[in-house]
């Protein structure tokens, strides 16, 4: 058992960064179905009590995500966890994109042996494990409103991509009911920065500009009224705020717009 749980002692935790090189000696599953580069790596995505759990009965498994490197410029939809399915993140100075198809296991005991080539820090940690939640967790917009914003997706993905990079997400006010057509809903836009992007005022107010021209989207759909636009740092979001905010995941509006899409947007 000491043998098998080395992998724990060599310091092995959540966020720990596996070189692909090595994963070509492990038992990784499923395999990959694309070719995985030398620049590409794995990233632990265990608990770090499972990880370390003494039992391999209870946790035989180690849970992997592979980040595939990449040198194109970023877009905007995909930072900050905006959209469910791919992530780009900034890892070690360069930045990569997750995809949620490419979660992965391998036995825990082999990890032993090898040893991690670097950690995520904090911020990027937190982001790569509440993007991977939202997987399970997203709200869902009334199919209503979802119907009569639908026509905005393309322009408001399109603007995001240019321009949203700095933009860690944006929630919506409005009600769940489905609507009669007499009745508009009424909407507030919030969207947030990170504290440190939102104390740079070239940035805030470049921000509030592109919230502006999100909700000027929205109000020009037929039966939605914006309210009001509005930017906040993170650390002004409260919890009674995550109680009534919903995350408008707008990779979901551009995919409702082909046959069979739907849109079901991720919460805070």
């Amino acid at each position: 058992m000491a043998e098998e749980l080395a992998a724990t002692a060599q310091g092995w935790r959540q966020g720990s960064i596996l070189a692909s090189a090595d994963s070509l000696t492990m038992t990784v599953e499923p395999i990959i179905a694309t070719a995985i580069a030398e620049e590409d790596v794995f990233i632990v995505l265990s608990h770090d009590c499972d990880v370390a759990n003494p039992d391999l009965d209870k946790e035989p498994f180690v849970e992997l995500i592979l980040a595939r490197r990449i040198e194109r410029s970023v877009d905007g939809n995909l930072t900050f966890g905006k959209n469910p399915r791919q992530l780009t993140l900034e890892i070690g100075g360069g930045w990569y994109d997750i995809s949620i198809h490419t979660k992965c296991r391998c036995p825990r005991q082999e990890l032993s042996g090898k040893t991690a080539v670097g950690t995520m820090d904090d911020d990027s940690l937190r982001l790569l494990r509440r993007w991977a939640a939202q997987r399970y967790q997203r709200a869902a917009f009334a199919d209503t409103f979802n119907t009569r914003t639908a026509a905005i997706g393309k322009s408001v993905h399109d603007l995001l991509k240019k321009e949203g990079q700095f933009l860690s997400g944006i929630y919506l006010v409005v009600s769940d009911a489905e609507l009669p057509p007499d009745q508009p809903y009424v909407v507030i836009v919030l969207a947030t920065m990170t504290t440190d992007q939102y104390a740079e005022p070239e940035l805030r107010r470049k921000a509030q500009v592109l919230v502006d021209q999100v909700a000027a989207f929205l109000d020009g759909c037929i039966g939605v009224r914006v309210e009001d636009s509005e930017v906040r740092p993170e650390s002004a979001v409260s919890l009674d705020d995550i109680r009534v905010l919903k995350r408008w995941d707008v990779e979901y509006l551009s995919f409702r717009t082909t046959p069979g899409g739907s849109m079901s947007p991720d919460p805070l």
